[in-house]
């Protein structure tokens, strides 16, 4: 086998075992691209808003009330779809939209935390 050989069969064993990541922004139409940006934009004002946890606590806060979240009462009766929230200690947050099953059959549950705020760009 000569080099040009070896080189060809190389280049294709790597194309097979080895991935080739791009750059979701090349495979994205124009659309897609000003539906991200404009996304972008409010989170950016969030991050302005909250730099601390207190700030990004308070801003998510004016957001959920925005949204039709109410502070969580523990003597209420809430029914399926009923939003809530609780603010623990002005530096955590936790939003609840009320289920239509009981709690014994299972929650979805999402976190995320706030201690430093930013953004954080992954492939």
């Amino acid at each position: 086998m000569d080099k040009k050989e070896e080189k060809s069969k190389a280049k294709k064993l790597k194309e097979k075992l080895l991935s080739n990541p791009k750059n979701s922004g090349l495979l994205m139409s124009e659309d897609e691209i000003a539906k991200a940006d404009e996304f972008c934009e409010g989170y950016k004002e969030f991050l302005d808003i909250g730099k601390t946890e207190r700030e990004a606590c308070a801003e998510a806060i004016r957001l959920a009330e925005k949204s039709g979240f109410v502070p969580f009462d523990k003597k209420a009766r809430y029914k399926a779809g009923d939003r809530v929230y609780v603010c623990n200690r002005g530096k955590a947050v936790i939003l609840a939209v009320i289920g239509k099953k009981p709690v014994e059959e299972g929650v979805n549950l999402v976190a995320a935390h706030i201690d430093s705020p930013r953004i954080d760009l992954k492939q």
